[in-house]
């Protein structure tokens, strides 16, 4: 009996040393590109019902699309299967994968290789796109439909293809174990070099040729697979140089899309270049279509809009981000979720984050911000002490045309104000020393600024008194700020700071859409209590560009001590600025922007129309289909009161009331032409 357990202890042994030593050795050996096997190994690891969307397809979703930024600024869980020229019977097998452990909203198929001629790919693409499945029936029939002959055995057994690399391995081979493995990052860093590619020119005849056949065959296969799971499916393309032929195909899968109707839906983001905007001598990083951050950047923050405004998908907590890179060494303490636009009177946001409780803890703040928007007192954001004698904390703030950023023991450092009103900032703090940087320049480097505790909240538009509470609010408008509780790293803050302004230039977009008004009867003061709010305004942001269309009557009592037409005006002392429209003297006083008189004569007849038309700083005037001024430069500070008609207003309250008739009042957030002003 003795004898008997010895041997079967030494079986036990032996089994267990010959399954590591194989496992060890496999691993070992075995291929691990980043192009297709890592990304198919990471996807079993991640938990049932994990993604609301995934995007299959070649490298065009590998390279191009950002799932942490999907994830942080549209709440958009996404996961990018892909592999190296993944032709469409790979991207079915792989769709299959999805569906044995996910269960997504959409899914979103890449279009680049489904419209080349391939019969079967090259032996290593095969790899790629085949050995990180798990071993099953679907990998056997991925394999089959992607590669002929005896090299399929050899590449379902695994070992015959790199059972020979042992002459090859290097430090990446011995890191993918299963008590060293790290997924792969979410982040996609391409680099900032840059490949001058050549724009396409898009064919947008509506003519197609057919797909290689194999490919219909197997894009069907998608199609009809995601119908029978009832799950959307968006068919795209990626901007690239595309030749004239594979425009022609893409309008086949179109065709093909249309077929299928409801659920089956197409998308060729090439015809959307000018929008995203990609600049194909500037945002690719190589002749692949592959773009460099800069690109990657401006095409998934487009993409991730687009999801959202035509696709209802789960919106998911930004923490979920942590997931998906593992080696990411920060952590975000707190990112502002909106734009935030300051009224100059009682708005602002607590962030609730204190950075100088513990004088000594490190701390890092981002924050893009624009300057052209300001009032009196130009608060971006503080976590500052206004106590008498002991100024401290953090304080960025504008003077005349100088950024001021105050940090640690009061200490002042100045940025130069941009024409073009864009500052990104970061403000690193380690111990009592701080790096600042704006605008990608250095401002400061290793500054020693040590100060008191101080337990007042980072707040942005405003300041907080010795009370802790607000004052000095300010018409600011700040378009992202985040704070980390460590001190990042030079490199990763001056990819910030490169990073594509894409969030500023949509929400510049989003206040310019902000506007359109038209009064819906005409309007007839009585001089003594009525009047019209529009509820519109003109100048919150002051390089807004707009079109006013009015109709004033002139039969009015000229006699009167007030007749006001039309006003969005500051009579502050010492602050007058806006539009005011008022009879006076024969003639129509108008007053743009920063106080520049322009008089319109009386035309002698019942009424008179007027137009003006600001484009940011610049007014051109008509009176009746005539201009009157042309390119009147008049820039102003913000100025948050409403468009009335039949008054003024001062601090809030309505004055001046009139008794004038304005037939017709419309706004509009765009410049309207001559033409156009002349019909109305």
């Amino acid at each position: 009996m003795k004898s008997k357990m010895i041997k079967f202890l030494k079986a036990i042994i032996f089994i267990f040393l010959f399954t590591a030593i194989f496992y060890v050795v496999t691993v070992t050996l075995r291929f691990k590109d980043d192009i297709g096997i890592h990304q198919m190994q990471d996807f079993y690891l991640f938990a049932e019902d994990e993604f609301d969307v995934v995007c299959i397809g070649s490298s065009h979703v590998g390279a191009n699309i950002d799932r942490e930024i999907l994830l942080e600024e549209y709440g958009i869980k996404d996961y990018n299967l892909w592999a190296a020229v993944q032709p469409a019977w790979n991207s079915y097998y792989y769709l299959k994968e999805v569906f044995k452990q996910q269960s997504p909203e959409l899914i979103c198929l890449e279009l680049f290789v489904v419209a080349q001629d391939l019969e079967e790919s090259d032996y290593a693409r095969v790899i790629s796109n085949t050995m990180g499945m798990r071993f099953s029936e679907d990998k056997i029939e991925a394999v089959k439909a992607s590669i002929a002959g005896e090299q399929q055995r050899d590449i379902l057994l695994g070992w015959p293809t790199y059972h020979m690399r042992y002459t090859e391995l290097n430090e990446n081979d011995f890191s993918r174990y299963f008590w060293n493995y790290k997924m792969a990052s979410g982040k996609i860093d391409s680099g900032y070099d840059v490949f001058s590619e050549k724009k396409p020119e898009v064919v947008d005849s509506g003519e197609s040729i057919p797909l290689y056949e194999k490919q219909e065959v197997y894009l069907r296969k998608i199609i009809e697979l995601c119908q029978e799971k009832q799950v959307p499916l968006l068919l795209f393309v990626t901007p690239y140089n595309a030749p004239e032929k594979d425009q022609l195909r893409f309008n086949r899968i179109r065709e093909i899309a249309e077929e299928y109707g409801e659920g089956v839906y197409f998308k060729n983001f090439m015809e959307d270049i000018s929008e995203i905007p990609i600049v194909f001598e500037k945002d690719y990083a190589d002749g692949g279509g592959h773009l460099n951050n800069v690109g990657v950047e401006k095409f998934t923050m487009y993409i991730g809009r687009y999801l959202r405004e035509n696709f209802e998908i789960s919106y998911s907590d930004e923490e979920f981000a942590n997931k998906f890179n593992l080696s990411r060494d920060y952590k975000r303490a707190y990112r502002m979720r909106d734009i935030y636009a300051g009224n100059a009177v009682d708005g602002y946001i607590n962030t609730g984050q204190k950075l100088y409780d513990d004088p000594d803890r490190d701390w890092t703040v981002l924050a893009d911000f624009n300057t052209n928007i300001y009032s009196y007192d130009q608060v971006y954001f503080a976590c500052y002490a206004e106590e008498p004698g002991d100024y401290r904390g953090l304080l960025v703030k504008r003077q005349d045309n100088m950024i001021y950023i105050v940090v640690g023991d009061n200490y002042y450092n100045e940025v130069e104000v941009r024409k073009d009103g864009s500052v990104r900032v970061a403000i690193s703090k380690e111990g009592s020393r701080y790096n600042i940087y704006a605008n990608d320049q250095k401002v400061a480097v290793d500054i020693n600024s040590s100060c008191r505790k101080y337990d007042g909240e980072l707040v942005v538009g405003c300041e907080l008194d010795e009370s802790g509470a607000p004052f000095r609010y300010s018409a600011s408008t700040v378009y992202e700020l985040e704070v980390y509780n460590e001190t990042v790293s030079k490199k990763d803050i001056m990819r910030w700071l490169r990073e594509d302004r894409t969030v500023a230039a949509s929400a510049m977009a989003q206040i310019q859409e902000s506007i359109r008004y038209t009064m819906e009867e005409e309007f007839v003061g009585n001089g003594i209590d009525t009047y019209h709010d529009t509820g519109t305004h003109l100048y919150d942001n002051p390089i807004r560009s707009w079109t006013l269309l009015t109709e004033l009557d002139l039969t009015c009592n000229k006699e009167s001590e007030d007749l006001v037409f039309l006003s969005c005006f500051s009579e502050t002392p010492g602050e007058n600025r806006g539009l005011l429209i008022r009879y006076g003297e024969d003639k129509i006083e108008t007053i743009l922007g920063n106080t520049y008189y322009l008089d319109i004569p009386d035309n002698g007849k019942e009424s008179i129309k007027i137009a003006i038309v600001k484009e940011e700083n610049l007014y051109s005037v008509y009176a009746d289909g005539r201009k009157i001024a042309a390119d009147i430069s008049s820039y102003c500070a913000s100025y948050m009161g409403n468009l009335l008609v039949g008054c003024e207003e001062m601090n809030g309250e309505p004055f001046r009331f009139s008794p004038v008739t304005v037939k017709r009042l419309e706004v509009y957030d765009e410049i309207l032409t001559f033409e156009e002003i002349r019909e109305w």
